[in-house]
């Protein structure tokens, strides 16, 4: 029972070092200690909860859900929990199952701000009538701001709900006003750049967005807002690599895909329509023309079913301008393929370096154009 109690004691020690260093966001480290604090007692509530909300933070929305139902299970039933629950499922845009843990929370706390907030968010993404929900939001946070007009975390919810419904002015004042009591709060920055779009203001918000992404690299609100603003202003090709940060931080996020998806049309760029991914070849499948990147093609299809569209027979060493040089992977060594070799109606797709493993009968090769 001793050794029992000691571990638990020592759990509580390594939960307190986590809490420690998640307010001074150094992240890694704490999730080292809270790991610890769990190991050594299972049943660490706290710990759980914790864990996911750093999870959350980090976009790991799937490992997220883990820690805090968790956390709930064992009887950690407070408010922020269950709005870090919501957040991770609405995160996996996961919005029906989300919604119902908004009605489920706000049975147990039904003037939890954030909570109507989110409740708001995804009936807005269901294509449902969401506006009473952010309404309802708006008349707690004013509520509490008359009895505490310097709650700088109401303020901050009130901007956001404004810009949901689209008040950006609204908006954009109220983040001014939490800022004044914060200056470096992120989520009300965060808030007026998006406000600071809305109006169309869009080299003052890539300018806010810098400033927080210097603060803070993981923004991925930041990087697809600054995205946005670039494809505004016909900078595709640089919106585009705002968007892969979003998408390399999150990959549950669709609004940066569906974005990076319409700049990469509008510079001309066809997508492979398994991944999405930009296309470094083109086959063609039953006479239709298929855009395809190495990846997709072969993971998603059976090589038999592509053939490499060859227009023009060329030569060891030649270009080949069509861009229809990349397939498969090669079957020999695994590596994409640079070559296609073509005998008697059939296709191969292998790589330069096992072009001599590959018996001297195949013939018509094409290369990357340089």
């Amino acid at each position: 029972m001793s050794n029992k109690n000691e571990k638990k004691k020592d759990s509580e020690y390594y939960l307190k070092l986590g809490e420690n260093e998640l307010d001074k966001k150094r992240y890694s480290i704490a999730l080292d200690f809270l790991n610890k604090a769990i190991e050594l007692d299972s049943k660490n509530a706290k710990a759980w909860k914790l864990k996911g909300k750093l999870l959350l933070d980090q976009y790991r929305y799937d490992q997220a859900l883990e820690c805090l139902e968790r956390a709930l299970e064992l009887g950690m039933n407070d408010g922020e929990t269950w709005r870090s629950k919501i957040g991770a499922l609405s995160g996996m845009n996961r919005h029906e199952e989300s919604l119902r843990c908004c009605d489920e929370a706000l049975r147990l706390f039904p003037e939890d701000i954030n909570i109507w907030f989110w409740k708001g968010l995804n009936l807005k993404n269901l294509n449902r009538e969401y506006r009473s929900s952010f309404e309802k939001t708006l008349e707690l946070c004013n509520k509490k701001l008359s009895f505490n007009p310097e709650d700088v975390e109401v303020w901050y919810r009130k901007a956001a709900t404004l810009w949901w419904l689209g008040k950006s002015q609204e908006s954009l004042d109220c983040c001014e006003k939490a800022l004044e009591l914060k200056r470096d709060h992120e989520g009300a920055s965060t808030v007026k750049a998006a406000a600071l779009l809305q109006l169309k203001m869009y080299k003052e918000s890539i300018k806010l967005c810098n400033k927080l992404l210097k603060l803070n690299l993981r923004n991925a609100t930041a990087w697809n807002l600054k995205g946005t603003c670039l494809a505004f202003l016909n900078k595709h090709r640089d919106a585009i690599k705002c968007y892969d940060k979003v998408l390399e931080l999150n990959h549950y996020d669709v609004s940066s895909s569906y974005s990076k998806e319409q700049c990469l049309i509008a510079l001309g760029i066809k997508l492979c329509p398994v991944c999405k991914k930009e296309t470094y070849a083109w086959s063609i499948r039953k006479m239709g023309l298929v855009y395809v990147c190495p990846e997709s093609m072969s993971i998603s299809t059976k090589i038999s079913e592509y053939r490499l569209q060859i227009t023009t027979p060329c030569g060891e060493g030649q270009s080949f301008k069509s861009k229809s040089w990349f397939g498969v992977k090669c079957p020999n060594c695994g590596n994409g393929c640079l070559v296609g070799f073509t005998d008697g109606g059939m296709n191969w797709y292998v790589c330069p370096n096992s072009l001599k493993m590959l018996n001297n009968t195949y013939f018509v090769t094409c290369r990357k154009a340089t």
